[in-house]
């Protein structure tokens, strides 16, 4: 336990510790002198708030009020040893760090003066390193017994080496590594920073980490009884601003080192934190703050620090203390950040500025009075209908397909024709709401999906309703949806028009797939449409749109004849090959960034024959030769099949599974020869049968049914799928499954789709960007407690960086111009999500600019990928 020593006072003092719990050993003497001890254990204070003088004795009989704040929880009198000393200082003594060794870079000033120190007066034994003679022995002067000074150039491997050489020789172990060593240059625009300064923010924030890390966790490893390390960042690693933008550089990947080597080294019982400590005073403001250290400066920087002051080098140290004794013996990875609590005000910040958009909508809707909205009505036809906050029905009005997607829109508009459309796009854009549209909305009979159980006594070829309770809205972005503004919704625009002889359909803009489906099968047709038939025809159409009859005719958007749409001034215009031909080129892979589309016309294909599909079910052990069956799919050549391979979590027992929904169109006999070699492998489930062709885009519609919290992101790969590639995605939804149990509804899908038809449309034939010789990637989490949102959002986006790089392994072997001209984004995934439109667009991004800004200059129209800033 800590001894407290105080110093003789003639008057009365005011002292502060922060301490847990107050234990007296009475029975504990030094000569004549009684010792009090103090053992943390719960939070509150202890303040000695009064002491008497001197009683001619070497006992000061002192009284400490215990407690939080202001409140007295205990009256407590003992008595506190004196010792005769120049010193006024309160110290607390103790031995958390007894006999582990510790190197601190850096440790000749600042932070690293303040964590050496107080190692030191932890039991620790220090090593200082540090380039400064001067500072670096002035600080080891300090507990000279305890402390020795090293002088080390921390990008130097060959100083690292000496330092540990001189370390284990002196005092036979290493257990601790502080890399608090940095650099930065003065606060300035980045094109004024230099390629030398540049060069040496990296070098010492970045590869002297890299440089311990060879050096320090060998030896760790060596002594068999786990480390700790501690990297130094800084807030500009999560919160970066402009100005030391390469700076911030830095510390983020400090951030993320410290994160990959955590996960690393875990096993081996090293683990590895960082922090992120606030600006401090320590002569450095003007540097990083960029700004002269003035008071009116500073009290603009504390603005948004709730306690109110700088850090210091004690905040850091401490927290750095923690870190580095058994009480954190089960924190790794993580990043505390010393900043008095700017990040909340930062955040409240953010949330304020959300929440004042939605109070504008708010207040713009409040200021609609009752006439205006009873004018809208009046202007809009008799069928169609409003829904505001309140009315029996608003809740279903703003369900989305990702419940983690629902906003509370200040009005929504189902409109029934496409002036009613008109009209009410025109009645947000007037009043200053903003704008949100959806495909379908919610009925009052069940929803038609697939139960398929494991004995295949329910087939595919039965369903529960031939229409879809819930429609629409699939995207997870919440593109559809609208806090506090207007949301037009198409779900009373869901009529299709089957012209037989010419083999065409004209469907409204709230239809989904079951509806044109239904329709053309009457006359033994069919669309090239979505493979879920309770998505909205809208959403997958203007963002491309594979199913399952692309590997014979092609993208959904090949098959498109023409589009009506309302434009951002309000007029309705069809566009087609002939007509507005631009803006049919546009609308081919980027239609949700230039208007409402009302109206589809689609090519038909005859489709007389019964097809084949459904699922069958392996365990993880059959993913090689799965794999390899699944990359004779893709050829070109192959019209009549697809296959997707997933992961997932499938009922009853919720354990992770390979699962493989599989299409042919033709006979069963015909399917089974083609699927022959799966077949051979024996299927822990088989749920395949023959059907009408009506029936296969309900067959996944189970698996993707509404009401649960969903992300989707985006990638494609390359074909053949490599084998530990795919082992090792597996391997990670396993791991994302453990890790969150709430998120059994997850599944990572491969979409292998012989893409032949696909190629033989150019890549700047539409404004789709996405045609290559590959294969798309969906990693789409689904989960059910709100708590779990960033979780599942963040591996998502893990993932998908994942899938970028193996592409680009991929890439750089060679492969077609085409491909090669490809974006990798299927933006029907994710592209709402990206900022930057030239990341889904590609070569097809600058003439997708010039078009917006014809048609829509204000970006009325801003839910897509950005086109205009």
């Amino acid at each position: 336990m800590p001894l407290l020593c105080a110093s003789f006072l003639e008057t009365v003092k005011i002292y502060e510790i922060h301490v847990m719990r107050l234990e007296i050993l009475n029975g504990d003497l030094l000569g004549d002198k009684r010792i009090v001890r103090l053992q943390p254990l719960k939070k509150s204070r202890i303040r000695v708030l009064a002491a008497s003088k001197r009683l001619g004795s070497n006992i000061l009989d002192g009284t400490l009020l215990l407690g939080p704040s202001s409140s007295i929880r205990a009256l407590i009198t003992v008595l506190v040893i004196l010792e005769m000393a120049s010193s006024s200082e309160l110290k607390v003594m103790g031995n958390r760090l007894k006999d582990k060794v510790a190197i601190v870079t850096g440790g000749g000033s600042g932070f690293g003066e303040g964590i050496a120190t107080r190692f030191a007066e932890e039991g620790c034994k220090v090593i200082i390193a540090d380039m400064d003679p001067v500072g670096g022995q002035r600080v080891a002067g300090i507990h000279p017994h305890t402390m020795m000074f090293i002088k080390m150039n921390v990008a130097n491997e060959e100083d690292w080496e000496s330092v540990l050489e001189i370390t284990l020789s002196k005092w036979g172990r290493v257990d601790i590594c502080v890399n608090n060593a940095g650099t930065s240059y003065k606060n300035k625009p980045t094109l004024e920073v230099t390629e030398d300064e540049f060069d040496k923010v990296f070098t010492v924030n970045v590869k002297s980490i890299f440089h311990s890390v060879r050096h320090f966790i060998p030896n760790v490893i060596n002594q068999g009884e786990g480390g700790s390390m501690i990297n130094i960042a800084s807030i500009g690693a999560t919160r970066p601003r402009p100005g030391l933008v390469w700076y911030n550089a830095s510390k983020a990947a400090v951030y993320n080192a410290t994160k990959g080597l955590a996960a690393e080294y875990g096993p081996k019982n090293i683990r590895v934190n960082s922090i992120c400590p606030l600006l401090a005073g320590t002569g450095l403001f003007s540097t990083f703050a960029g700004m002269e250290d003035t008071p009116e400066n500073r009290d603009k920087f504390l603005f948004n620090v709730p306690l109110g002051r700088l850090c210091t080098p004690a905040d850091v140290a401490n927290y750095c203390l923690y870190l580095a004794t058994d009480e954190a013996k089960f924190i790794t990875g993580t990043c505390l950040e010393v900043d008095g609590g700017h990040i909340l005000n930062e955040n409240l910040i953010n949330q304020a500025l959300i929440d004042l958009l939605y109070i504008i909508d708010l207040v713009n809707m409040a200021s609609l009075d009752k006439s205006a909205i009873d004018s809208l009505k009046q202007e809009l036809s008799s069928p169609a209908k409003i829904v505001l906050k309140g009315d029996e029905d608003y809740k279903d009005s703003i369900k989305r397909w990702s419940a983690a997607a629902e906003k509370e829109a200040g009005i929504i508009v189902y409109p029934t024709t496409p002036e009613d459309v008109s009209k009410a796009f025109l009645f947000s854009k007037k009043h200053g709401l903003e704008l949100a549209s959806k495909s379908s909305y919610v009925f009052s009979n069940s929803l038609n999906t697939l139960q398929y159980s494991p004995d295949s006594s329910l087939h595919p070829n039965q369903t529960t309703s031939s229409k879809p309770a819930v429609g629409g809205g699939h995207g997870s972005s919440g593109a559809s949806s609208t806090n506090g503004g207007l949301c037009i919704d198409l779900g009373k625009m869901r009529s299709v028009t089957v012209d037989p002889i010419n083999k065409s359909a004209v469907c409204e803009g709230g239809c989904l797939w079951v509806d044109v489906d239904e329709a053309a099968a009457v006359h033994n047709l069919a669309a090239v449409g979505g493979t879920i038939n309770h998505t909205g025809i809208g959403g997958l159409t203007l963002g491309g749109g594979y199913g399952h009859l692309t590997p014979k005719y092609g993208l959904v958007i090949d098959n498109l004849l023409a589009v009506e749409m309302v434009l951002a001034d309000g007029s309705i215009v069809t566009s087609s090959k002939d007509q507005n031909p631009d803006l049919f080129w546009a609308v081919r892979g980027a239609g949700i960034s230039f208007g409402v589309a009302t109206k589809f016309t689609y090519r038909l294909h005859e489709q007389k024959n019964r097809v084949w599909g459904g699922m069958l079910v392996f365990p993880k052990e059959k993913l090689g030769p799965i794999v390899e069956f699944a990359n004779t799919v893709v050829d070109p050549k192959v019209e009549n099949a697809l296959l997707l391979l997933g992961f997932g979590a499938p009922p009853p027992f919720f354990a992770p599974a390979i699962m493989l929904p599989m299409f042919y169109n033709g006979t069963e006999k015909e399917a089974k020869e083609f699927y022959a070699p799966l077949f051979e492998l024996g299927p822990l489930a088989d749920m395949t049968a023959e059907m009408d062709y009506v029936k296969i885009n309900a067959m996944m519609n189970e698996a993707m049914q509404h009401g649960f919290r969903r992300s989707m992101k985006g990638a494609v790969f390359m074909a053949p799928l490599n084998l530990e590639y795919a082992e090792e995605i597996f391997g990670d939804f396993e791991e994302f499954m453990k890790e969150t149990p709430g998120a059994k509804h997850t599944l990572v899908v491969f979409e292998f789709i012989p893409y032949g038809k696909v190629l033989e449309v150019g890549q700047q034939d539409t404004a789709f960007a996405n045609r290559g010789a590959y294969g798309n990637l969906l990693f789409g989490p689904g989960w059910e407690n709100q708590e779990d949102d960033d979780r599942c959002r963040q591996w998502t986006r893990r993932m998908a960086a994942k899938a970028k790089k193996e592409l680009e392994r991929r890439l750089e072997e060679g492969t077609d111009e085409v491909t090669k001209a490809g974006v990798g984004a299927y933006s029907n995934y994710d592209g709402a999500e990206h900022e930057a439109g030239k990341l889904v667009y590609g070569v097809n991004y600058d003439r997708l600019v010039e078009l917006k800004k014809r048609y829509d200059p204000e970006n009325v129209f801003s839910k897509g990928p950005k086109l205009v800033s």
